[in-house]
């Protein structure tokens, strides 16, 4: 599918004169051009989600035990630290193939999934509706 959107791309530059003659670079190119997008994207993205994290300590500190919620704090905390590195050192070191460095940021992203995931699952107050609504609207 993809080669044959390159192939069309390919046929559509050719009328204006640029010929792009070997779908695979233009394919690399992209999937380069994408990561790097992905890659400066991430600064923004962790630091709301420390934020968010933060909120949710806060919220919940009379909630739920203080130790799984410092504790999950700090893996959220560390785990954003460590994406924001990855990702600077991803997008501006080309010296990794573009496969392992679409995996590095892969597997990162899956963990902060299973973190939240974790908090969702584990720090949901029974009857008590309006942290329950809260602990929801923060996942989501």
């Amino acid at each position: 599918m993809v080669r044959r959107m390159l192939k069309r791309v390919a046929r559509l530059f050719q009328g204006f004169g640029t010929l792009i003659k070997n779908p695979d670079i233009m394919h690399g190119f992209l999937r380069d051009e994408v990561l790097s997008t992905l890659c400066s994207k991430v600064p923004a993205t962790m630091a709301a989600t420390i934020v968010v994290a933060t909120s949710m300590v806060i919220l919940f500190w009379n909630v739920i035990d203080h130790r799984w919620l410092v504790g999950w704090f700090a893996v959220i905390t560390t785990l954003a630290l460590v994406r924001i590195y990855h990702a600077m050192r991803g997008c501006q070191y080309r010296d990794r193939p573009i496969e392992a460095r679409y995996r590095r940021f892969r597997v990162d992203a899956l963990v902060m999934t299973l973190l939240w995931g974790f908090a969702a699952f584990f720090f949901f107050p029974e009857k008590q509706m309006e942290y329950q609504l809260l602990l929801a609207l923060i996942v989501v």
